[in-house]
């Protein structure tokens, strides 16, 4: 399901009731319930998985991630927003404002 318009900061995102998931040592492991299918999270993209356990903005997601890893401070944000619109495609987060 395509989302109707891409993630902005201004978005708040949460868990999707729809999926389980679980910690392996630094990795989370992924299921979605309507789906079917597992997902694996790396490093980075288990803290900021863990980090959307409540409901969360996107500005302040990319803030709190800007000042925990070292980088450019867009390509940060374009990396987090790219890999929410991932999990929202994929079902596994909400969003809302």
């Amino acid at each position: 399901m395509a989302p109707e318009r891409p993630i902005a900061l201004t978005d708040k995102v949460w868990w999707s009731p729809d999926q389980v998931g679980a910690s392996l040592g630094e990795n989370v492991m992924l299921l979605s319930i309507l789906t079917g299918r597992y997902y694996q999270l790396d490093e980075i993209s288990s803290d900021i998985w863990q980090r959307l356990e409540h409901p969360i903005r996107v500005a302040d997601l990319c803030s709190e991630l800007k000042t925990a890893y070292s980088g450019d401070a867009q390509e940060v944000e374009q990396d987090i927003i790219e890999l929410l619109g991932k999990l929202e495609e994929e079902q596994l987060i909400q969003r809302g404002s």
